[in-house]
């Protein structure tokens, strides 16, 4: 088949298979379509022309499609080109063109695709003015109704990252909250998003809200330093500058002064301001910052620094017409210092103080230190008080009050009294008022001194009863005591008043307490209880001379049993005390050792040797009820039941199945069981190793049978036991119980131990330096010792093992420091052996040691001793008594500036005072001398005594023999103490032979009780530079009386006395 081609390539017809016309062809597929651009509605589409094309269809759909019901027609067109319109922003488009002619539409053309453009959303503004919060306005340009706006922020003009997603593509106004730091700048892009493109607008930026400071709290708690306290913070970002300067300054900078200025972060709460000057107003102000904003300034807030001002103002002198003060400026640049003062109304009365003054201003200092003022406008005898008050412009600071009381200003001429209440405060009576021939004054020796002064009336007087009065004259204090009665109209003459008071050692009888004293030296004594009690006297106390009184005086000789009968009666007092007088002082024997082969008993028990055993055999009990074993012993002293002790050696023989039981007795009565052990020998007591000890009484003197007996066997073939030795014994001493055999027997328990008995101490009235014991003993091996005590046993010597084994000790008390006026030896007494260790159990301590004589001698001192006292009564009554016993005076000190006193021996203390004499009445007398005299003490049941005759061959060769009254001493038993008491009493006569006399001077003051030098009376006394005691003063009528009174050493006259001790039967 063929056809014919009519036409041509723009459309003609073509011919049929027999020569006719078909019509028309369809149009070719277009192609070479292409997007020439796209706007935000708008597409251009190109293509190429088609063959048998009338027109162009133009097909448009959202999404890509495969024919043409995918899509829809839009446009048509003859040409090869358009533009179609209408679109929707930011909307991809799909598009496909065909040919079209009257025939039909050609094929499609490949699809092409295309995105309108979408608009950016513009940020047109940003809001602030929320802390924390930026307020975007956005303004959408496009119409598309998809998709939505994403914002974007930085602070660094960067991008960023989103802080919004998906917004409403219509949204208007967009709030940023988050993480906002105050004061910072944002950038902000605006991004349009479409589900098929996007578009970021142009980016915007803002400054976040920024709040302003807050006014600031200053503090000025440290010296040159301000502290600001922000109390919060309130921003959350940036810094905070303050600035500082000084109140009524016109600029904030660098020009004003006190400038300073600091910058910390948002959070710092608290800052300083260092190296500010004291007391100085500044004022500050503060404002919030960044680097993109600045916030308002605070208002100005003011604060005076700290000034410190003055501190520790205190009074370093104060005289009659000056008061110097001085205190520590503290501060660095005060403009000055006022000193303020006050004083007393009235000084005799109560009346207060008057209205504080500035007395003087005190000039700046150049920085810190201490400062001083000097008041020199006083007036004596008046209180003041001062404080001062540093201060600049703008404030002041007081410092603490201080108060003095000026000095007197005592005249140098006549009587004049100063009045010292206990409050402190002082009144002074002038000579003017005061009759100059009317002050008594009567001073004492180890009493209270008296005081009397007539005066003009005065009743203000009235109220200074109870005051210390301080009496002078020209000058010089010369009594004060406590002022205790005035007589409104008991003067004499013109004068119609009069004071009376007494010494100050009345004050010392006020309350009361105890005071014990044990083997002390008095004048220590004294010492301690002004220590311990006087607290507000200053107490000197001169040590009395120690001058040997008596050396190697004999105390105690006893030779016989009877005299030992007597030197150890008290130690001996007892049935219980293992000691005992025959032929000499021996111990008794405290344990009773029996070997156990030497019982009595029955056919059960029997002798068994056995090498270990004391003296080779021991004796076996048989364990058959009944069987037993006894022993006798004797004791010679009590034993208490709960010291009496029970050892036995023995041994469990193992022969058997079961223990019997062994019970042991004393004298019949039941006192417990026994109990054994396997093994070798071994030491059982009753204390540790026995049970059920019933013994119930103490065990008399006499003999007493122990026993041993078998009250039990289980079995018939019991254990049987052995016993080697026995020993019941006084569990008060300490043995030796050895397991170990020596030449077959056994070191103990020894038969006698360590017995010590105390002599009966000896007193007398001087103090003991040195003892001397010498005895006559058996043996002085073991535990054999000797001593002496002369502070009531506390201290025992020697004690350096001298005192042991030895006959003849010597105690020196002087070295070891110990003092007492009473003496008493001891002597330990031990078992020992006469000829050596014996073959027996036991083998030592088995002869008691014997003490067949005793003598004791002592040296003495003057030194006084107190010996187990107990004084009692108010303060002035036991140093009163202490003095006494101690041959102590004592006298005051008067002094201005406390209570004091000294003590010390009569004569002991010599004043050398330049007196004016107007009167000398010097006196040698005997009165109450004697050289002899004799002592006698009790009648014995013979109707004899014994006596003893003291005499001073010395002063007989003087002046012949002078007998004294006799003295009778019922309590003093021994030929000692007879001697000593006649020896003391005749020193007391002789040292009655002396020079004395009395004085009479002019106005002087003289305290009696020191010793003087007297040129008037040197010529009746042979002695060498003698002094004479003042027993007694009395100033009157402007002259001062003195009495005085010989003394000797007492000492010096007991060295040179001989005694003779005999037996009279002389009645009295």
């Amino acid at each position: 088949m063929s056809f014919a081609y009519g036409g041509s390539g723009d459309g003609a017809s073509y011919g049929g298979e027999n020569g006719s016309a078909y019509g028309l062809p369809l149009p070719r597929r277009v192609e070479g379509v292409g997007v020439e651009s796209a706007t935000g509605d708008e597409v251009d589409l190109s293509w190429d022309a088609a063959g048998s094309t009338d027109e162009y269809v133009i097909l448009q759909a959202e999404a890509s499609g495969a024919d043409a019901t995918d899509y829809s027609e839009v446009a048509t067109t003859p040409t090869t080109s358009t533009t179609v319109s209408g679109l929707e922003d930011g909307e991809r488009y799909y598009f496909r063109v065909r040919g079209r002619n009257d025939r039909s539409d050609g094929p499609l053309s490949a699809e092409v695709d295309a995105t309108t453009v979408l608009p950016a959303t513009e940020i047109t503004d940003i809001g602030n003015g929320v802390r924390g919060e930026l307020t975007l306005s956005l303004d959408a340009l496009d119409d598309s109704t998809d998709g939505g706006i994403d914002i974007y922020r930085s602070t660094d003009g960067s991008l960023g990252s989103a802080v919004a997603t998906d917004l409403d593509s219509d949204t208007g106004e967009y709030t940023d909250s988050e993480a906002i730091l105050d004061g910072e700048e944002y950038h902000y892009t605006a991004r349009r998003i479409t589900d098929h493109t996007q578009t970021d607008g142009e980016q915007a930026a803002q400054t976040a809200f920024l709040p302003d400071e807050d006014a600031p709290t200053l503090l000025n708690g440290v010296e040159d330093e301000v502290t600001l306290d922000r109390e919060s913070t309130v921003s959350n970002y940036g810094d905070v500058r303050v600035q500082q300067r000084e109140t009524g300054e016109d600029a904030w900078d660098d020009t004003a002064t006190g400038w300073a200025e600091q910058v910390v972060a948002n959070d710092t709460l608290t800052l300083t301001f260092e190296g500010l000057e004291d007391g100085e107003e500044l004022e500050y102000r503060a404002r919030t910052e960044t680097e993109h904003v600045t916030g308002n300034w605070t208002a100005p807030v003011a604060i005076i620094t700290k000034f410190p001002g003055a501190t520790n103002l205190s009074i370093t002198a104060t005289t009659a017409t000056s008061v110097a003060l001085e205190h520590n400026d503290n501060a660095d640049n005060e403009d000055g210092t006022w000193v303020w003062r006050r004083e007393e109304l009235d000084p005799l009365r109560d009346t207060g103080f008057g209205e504080w003054e500035v007395i003087d201003t005190i000039d700046p200092t150049d920085g810190t230190g201490p400062v001083q003022f000097t008041d020199d406008t006083v007036r004596p005898n008046r209180d003041y008080e001062y404080y001062v008050e540093p201060f600049t412009e703008h404030t002041s600071a007081e410092s603490g009050t201080v108060s003095t009381t000026t000095e007197l200003a005592v005249p140098n001429e006549g009587w004049y009294v100063v009045l010292k209440a206990g409050t402190g405060e002082r009144a002074t009576i002038p000579y003017s008022v005061i009759d100059e021939s009317r002050p008594r004054l009567e001073p004492e020796t180890s009493a209270v001194g008296r005081w009397t002064i007539d005066i003009s009336p005065n009743d203000v007087l009235r109220e200074w009863l109870r005051a210390e009065a301080y009496i002078y004259y020209n000058g010089d204090l010369w009594m004060r005591g406590p002022f205790t009665r005035y007589h409104p109209d008991g003067g004499s003459g013109d004068v119609a008043a009069k004071m009376e008071g007494f010494g100050i050692i009345q004050h010392l009888k006020g309350g009361g307490q105890a005071f014990s004293v044990q083997s002390e030296p008095g004048y220590e004594a004294f010492q301690r209880f002004a220590d311990e009690h006087l607290n507000e006297w200053n107490v000197d106390v001169t040590p009395p001379s120690e001058n040997i009184v008596d050396e190697d005086f004999p105390v105690q000789d006893a030779e016989d049993d009877t005299g030992l009968e007597g030197l150890f009666a008290s130690a001996l007092d007892g049935d219980d005390i293992a000691a005992t007088v025959d032929s000499g002082v021996a111990p008794l024997q405290v344990a009773w050792t029996r070997e156990g082969e030497d019982a009595d008993r029955d056919s059960g028990a029997s002798i068994q040797s056995f090498s270990d055993a004391s003296g080779g055999e021991s004796l076996t009990l048989i364990s058959e009820v009944g069987n037993y074993a006894e022993w006798d012993f004797e004791n010679y002293h009590r034993i208490p039941v709960d010291e009496l002790v029970l050892y036995v050696r023995t041994r469990n023989l193992d022969a058997g199945s079961s223990t019997p039981e062994i019970e042991a007795s004393i004298d019949s009565d039941v006192v417990g069981p026994v109990g054994v052990t396997a093994g070798p020998f071994v030491w059982q007591d009753r204390d540790s190793d026995f049970s059920g000890w019933e013994i119930q009484d103490d065990l008399e003197p006499g003999v007493h049978t122990l026993r041993l007996e078998v009250v039990d066997a289980p079995s018939s073939d019991a254990d049987a036991f052995t016993f080697d030795v026995v020993a019941p014994l006084d569990g008060r001493f300490s043995y030796s119980l050895p397991d170990d055999l020596v030449d077959g027997y056994l070191d103990g328990p020894e038969h006698y131990r360590p017995v010590t008995l105390e002599a009966e101490p000896f007193s007398q009235s001087f103090n003991i330096v040195e003892a001397d014991i010498d005895a006559d003993l058996t043996n002085t091996d073991n535990g054999q010792r000797l001593q002496a005590s002369n502070d009531g046993g506390d201290t025992w010597l020697p004690n350096d093992g001298t005192e042991e084994n030895t006959a003849a000790v010597t105690a020196d008390f002087a070295a070891a420091e110990t003092f007492g006026s009473e003496i008493r030896g001891r002597v330990t007494l031990d078992g020992y052996e006469p000829n050596g260790p014996r073959d027996a159990t036991p083998r030592l301590g088995y002869e008691p040691q014997t003490l067949s004589a005793w003598e004791l001698q002592i040296t003495t001192n003057a030194l006084r001793v107190i010996d187990d006292q107990t004084f009692t009564g108010s303060p002035y009554e036991i140093a009163d008594s202490i003095a006494d016993d101690s041959g102590l005076v004592f006298v005051p000190d008067y002094r201005e500036d406390g209570l004091a006193l000294k003590a010390f021996a009569p004569g002991d203390e010599v004043l050398d005072v330049d007196w004016t004499v107007e009167n000398a009445d010097p006196v040698d007398t005997s009165e109450g001398y004697y050289n002899e005299i004799t002592v006698f003490g009790p009648e014995d049941d013979n109707g004899e005594r014994l006596q003893a005759t003291a005499s001073s061959e010395t002063e007989q060769d003087r002046v012949g023999v002078v007998e004294g009254p006799a003295e009778f001493r019922p309590d003093a038993e021994t030929e000692a103490e007879l001697e000593s008491i006649a020896r003391t009493q005749l020193a007391e006569g002789v040292s009655k032979d002396t020079v004395t006399g009395s004085l009479t001077i002019s106005s002087q003051f003289v305290q009696p009780g020191y010793a003087y030098e007297v040129d008037e009376f040197r010529k009746l006394d042979p002695r060498d530079n003698p002094a004479y005691v003042l027993k007694s003063a009395t100033f009157e009528w402007g002259t001062m009386s003195l009495d005085f009174e010989g003394r000797q050493s007492l000492a010096r006259a007991i060295r040179s006395i001989e005694t003779e001790v005999r037996t009279t039967k002389r009645a009295l």
